[in-house]
């Protein structure tokens, strides 16, 4: 009888314990599943910013061009 009533009890706090621990588990996978796509989206930002600053040209731009063509401001 005694055995019975440890046995209920250790099946009982064992279910809680399980449950918190998938609860937490839950909790952990939401909480990265939000920092990863903030991560993801600032990244994003920063790419698109980068890739949108134009450069002034350099010497060889300006001496071969955009198109690989020699360019009218090169004058020696």
């Amino acid at each position: 009888m005694a055995i019975t009533i440890v046995a209920r009890a250790v099946g009982g706090l064992f279910r809680c314990v399980s449950t918190l621990w998938g609860l937490q588990e839950h909790r952990f996978t939401l909480v990265f599943d939000a920092v990863s796509s903030g991560v993801v989206f600032v990244a994003n930002a920063l790419l698109f910013c980068f890739s949108s600053i134009r450069r002034p040209r350099g010497h060889h731009e300006q001496i071969f061009g955009i198109y690989g063509h020699v360019s009218a401001t090169y004058d020696q």
